[in-house]
């Protein structure tokens, strides 16, 4: 990196994060970092008070998407959000610092596809620019850092943490896995794709006219759990089964391509009307949720990364979370943190809360935000 890049993004960065000692109120700053050969977009949030000051909360991903919400009461009502934004308000009620990585809008093209570049790979070396920019400015490189990863946000927290130990104080996995490869996926699909499929298609005469059509070189599928189950081993397995059979993008997603383009040059007259002719709408049917995020999602190795890890870390995981599977994820993770001679790990696990760590079931948040407290006091003795 340029010398005069270093030096403006050091300005600017160093002027903001030392703004707060004079504004004395709660705002958010975004700012730019370099990473590699992009920019990164950063969020900092302030508490009225920098009183927390001997610590930085670095979220590596977005507590709520993109969009910065300062004004959570306005939206908690539409329980359409997740605990995250809730833990981030009480953290800057608390006194600390919020660092939000947003992330890049890079693209890459395969098989003339245009794809997001971005995936967990890209945001752990986001991320690690990131810190090691903090660890570079004086009046911050003793300031503890405390990483909160959400969801994916735990494979990007692992795979940094794994490599500058020095430098982490300790990781909050918020709904994270340690479970990953086809038993990630078969889980995803019991709970989250089988069942939407089914409902999308419950009715059954609009389950003949669009489920077995959208092939003619599969069996008849009929509407329930068990058609759908045979729809998927039949149309997307053969699918995902090239993610796990090649180690790179290129390859999958030329065989992906060369597969479905096969099965496109057989398919029945009924089949090639219902798409209209067009094969783009067949690839996307049938692999357009196969981004290189999610290939990375598939495919981390987390026996790699966990057992690397020395800093104190805290998982929390929901009962009825439908994107990871709670108990054999935790104790998956205790055990490669365990193997690596890192004993010093807590874990959280609620009873009848989701992957957003809310139970949509209750009237009130009140347990909700005793679980936030629960957070913030195993951050406070860190």
């Amino acid at each position: 990196m340029k010398r005069s890049v270093l030096f403006t993004l050091f300005s600017v960065f160093f002027g903001f994060l030392f703004a707060c000692k004079e504004k004395e109120f709660r705002h958010d700053e975004t700012v730019y970092v370099a990473s590699m050969d992009t920019t990164i977009e950063v969020k900092i949030s302030y508490p009225d008070k920098w009183s927390k000051n001997d610590k930085i909360i670095i979220w590596s991903d977005p507590p709520l998407s993109h969009k910065f919400t300062t004004d959570f009461d306005s939206i908690v009502s539409k329980r359409d959000i997740a605990l995250y934004p809730l833990l981030r308000r009480k953290l800057l009620d608390a006194g600390y610092i919020n660092i939000e990585y947003i992330g890049r809008n890079d693209s890459v093209l395969y098989m003339n596809r245009k794809y997001s570049a971005s995936d967990s790979n890209t945001k752990a070396t986001d991320l690690e620019s990131l810190i090691h920019y903090i660890k570079s400015i004086k009046g911050l490189k003793k300031k503890k850092i405390i990483l909160i990863g959400v969801s994916e946000g735990g494979t990007i927290n692992i795979k940094v943490a794994s490599k500058r130990q020095r430098d982490i104080a300790a990781l909050v996995q918020l709904s994270c896995g340690s479970i990953s490869g086809k038993n990630f996926v078969a889980y995803q699909n019991e709970n989250i794709h089988f069942f939407n499929f089914l409902v999308r298609h419950f009715d059954s005469d609009f389950f003949d006219k669009t489920v077995n059509k959208v092939s003619t070189l599969d069996s008849y599928h009929t509407a329930d759990i068990d058609g759908v189950i045979q729809f998927f081993k039949e149309n997307v397995e053969p699918i995902e089964d090239f993610i796990y059979k090649y180690c790179s993008m290129d390859p999958v997603y030329y065989h992906i391509d060369s597969y479905l383009r096969n099965r496109w040059r057989l398919e029945g007259v009924e089949s090639k009307d219902f798409f209209k002719n067009d094969f783009n709408l067949y690839y996307k049917y049938f692999a357009g949720y196969i981004t290189p995020q999610q290939i990375t999602i598939r495919t981390v190795k987390f026996e790699n990364f966990f057992p690397s890890i020395k800093c104190p870390v805290l998982a929390v995981n929901g009962t009825m979370d439908d994107h990871v599977d709670c108990y054999p994820n935790v104790e998956r993770m205790e055990q490669l943190l365990n193997e690596g001679g890192n004993f010093n790990f807590d874990k959280i696990i609620v009873e009848g809360f989701n992957h957003g760590l809310l139970d949509w079931s209750r009237d009130n948040y009140l347990e909700e935000n005793n679980l936030v407290l629960k957070i913030i006091d195993w951050i406070n003795k860190q």
